[in-house]
């Protein structure tokens, strides 16, 4: 019997949106990722785009992930009133008018979009042109560029399942039938946060990861996450406590890349004063890149922000975990994002206006001086988690596309 012809091979155009910080390219980074592998496994001829704004670190990202990047202008819209609006709407205007133009050569099959600063000026021209739209949110609290976006999008995906209530809306009529939306289709989906399939893959066990980093395996490692931008006070926190963690513990801090030089600076200073053999406990850099995996997979207790990306990496690890949100978070959502995560008993929370040494170093040492705690915690973690965040998003958008 002949054997059949291969089947046709479908083609498949998708556009990312997004910018901001790390919070927000990284998952885009990791729906990219999974398209790319169910494009190999379904047939699929895909072509990936990013439209937006970004640093030439995560624009390289893309290109070398095989993504075609197309620059737009990004305003960024606040919720209150502020002269600064009036500059920024003038670059959304501009941001717009790009968007269609790339648009209209590119003509994707969907768009998707992480929101943040560049992610709304691509949403309104795909309305345009009537392309699906796709967005996804990461906090328990959605930003303004989501809020708008999804009154046009065909599905939503969101990470806490806390924050469907503010989806759950009313849709507009003359919106759904422009963008053929049907009203049986699930308006949410909760996905968790999407994560880098390569974090994921193969986590070396604790003390493997210890020996691999070169660190000493009985000696307790602390993990300090202040984000892509790095958190100020996080990293002051450090410093103010640095030789009373160093004489039990080991430290990887990563500071972030906004400040690095005057922290670098200042941290200098104080290893000075610190007795070598302790000093060699520490380590810091500015952001984690290939090496995040195995520095996670060390870490005997993790102190970080509370940004979603965190959480859900901070999860999959099954790492437990004291969180310190930033005050200043849009609608504080920071504090909202720990406050649902340390209720499933996966971590502490610690506001900055409660924050004095003692009871910091305290909380700390009374964690790692019981284990079963830690254990509790790190099961915790690992329910929480939602690993497959990526590949449900990429696999939803091919289905409904």
């Amino acid at each position: 019997m002949p054997e059949l012809k291969n089947k046709k091979r479908r083609k498949l155009k998708i556009v990312l949106a997004g910018g901001g910080t790390g919070g927000h390219f990284y998952p885009l980074l990791a729906v990219a990722v999974e398209f790319q592998i169910l494009a190999a496994q379904q047939n699929i001829d895909l072509d990936l785009f990013y439209l937006g704004t970004a640093s030439t670190k995560y624009y390289n990202l893309f290109l070398k992930n095989n993504i075609v990047v197309k620059k737009t202008l990004a305003g960024k819209f606040r919720r209150t009133l502020s002269l600064s609006n009036l500059f920024d709407l003038i670059k959304f205007a501009i941001g717009f008018l790009q968007s269609l133009w790339h648009l209209f050569w590119i003509m994707p099959d969907a768009v998707f979009s992480k929101g943040g600063p560049g992610a709304l000026s691509v949403v309104f021209a795909a309305v345009v042109y009537r392309i699906p739209v796709f967005i996804h949110e990461s906090d328990s609290v959605s930003g303004l560029t989501n809020v708008i976006s999804a009154k046009f999008s065909k599905a939503i995906f969101i990470a806490f399942k806390e924050n469907a209530k503010s989806f759950n809306q009313n849709r507009n009529v003359v919106v759904s039938r422009m963008l053929n939306i049907s009203s049986s289709m699930p308006l949410t989906i909760v996905v968790g946060n999407p994560i880098r399939r390569y974090i994921l893959n193969d986590i070396p066990k604790k003390e493997r990861a210890k020996k691999i980093l070169g660190l000493n395996p009985e000696i307790p490692l602390l993990l300090f996450l202040g984000g892509s931008q790095g958190a100020v006070r996080i990293n002051n926190i450090v410093i103010k406590n640095l030789k009373s963690l160093l004489s039990n513990y080991q430290i990887f801090h990563q500071i972030g890349d906004a400040n690095y030089n005057d922290f670098e600076n200042q941290i200098n200073s104080v290893l000075k004063e610190i007795p070598f053999k302790i000093r060699s406990r520490y380590f810091f850099v500015d952001y984690f890149y290939d090496d995040f995996k195995d520095i996670l997979a060390a870490a005997d207790l993790v102190i970080s922000r509370a940004g979603s990306g965190a959480i859900f990496e901070i999860a999959a690890f099954g790492k437990p975990s004291i969180l310190i949100p930033l005050p200043e978070s849009a609608s504080d959502h920071q504090l909202l994002n720990s406050q649902i995560y340390s209720s499933s008993g996966a971590a502490l929370v610690m506001e900055e206006k409660d924050y004095f040494p003692e009871h910091f170093l305290n909380l700390i040492e009374s964690l790692l001086l019981n284990p079963e705690i830690l254990e509790k915690m790190s099961v915790r973690a690992k329910e929480f988690s939602k690993p497959e965040a990526a590949k449900i998003i990429a696999q939803k958008i091919i289905e409904l596309t």
